[in-house]
């Protein structure tokens, strides 16, 4: 066995890390799916180095996979922007182009929008009004959803929290896809356990 891959939290924005393990030579890499942040740690240095995150992009090509990046330190948010918005102009094969930025680490898209990141049929109709209802109130709302994840847009910051969602039984049950917390039932959230799972987010 060379190596194996497992989750972990990322220590800088409490995301999903993918830790990888080499068996061979016991080095180990860590990146963060949300802020980008790198852990190397070889052998020989029980510390490694670290990266710091500064957010991440999310590339994907029609018929293909995805990619994930780290952004490079010391540029401004209207900087990406505007590189990644000229990038795509040049990438017409890419069906997905998105980043999230801190501090919020909100989904943003510059090609694609949430109907084209997994395109199919809504939850069920009892599952939005629940989940409407729980952001009644709130700056958050349900901008759409997919047969995978519901999209939960701010009235005041761009982008987009990104909820997978499966079900369980007649329920449903949700996790914010930035974190690695066990998934919750839909049925036993409240708004403000709800609003605190965004916020954390």
């Amino acid at each position: 066995m060379g190596s194996f891959t497992d989750q972990t939290t990322c220590p800088q924005c409490r995301g999903a890390a993918v830790r990888e393990f080499d068996t061979r030579d016991g080095h180990t890499h860590e990146f963060c799916l949300r802020c980008g942040r790198v852990h190397d740690r070889p052998p020989t240095d029980p510390h490694g180095a670290v990266q710091d995150g500064h957010g991440t992009i999310l590339t994907r090509v029609r018929d293909g996979g995805s990619i994930i990046r780290s952004i490079t330190p010391g540029l401004s948010r209207q900087a990406v922007l505007a590189d990644l918005t000229t990038w795509s102009q040049h990438h017409p094969t890419l069906s997905l182009l998105g980043v999230r930025l801190p501090p919020a680490y909100r989904l943003e898209f510059i090609t694609g929008t949430p109907m084209t990141a997994a395109p199919g049929p809504s939850l069920e109709q009892m599952h939005v009004e629940r989940l409407r209802f729980l952001l009644e109130g709130s700056d958050e709302y349900l901008a759409h959803t997919n047969p995978t994840h519901a999209y939960v847009a701010h009235l005041h910051e761009p982008g987009y929290r990104v909820l997978t969602h499966g079900p369980d039984g007649a329920d449903l049950w949700l996790s914010c896809s930035d974190l690695g917390d066990p998934p919750l039932a839909l049925s036993a959230l409240t708004p403000a356990s709800l609003k605190a799972l965004l916020d954390r987010a």
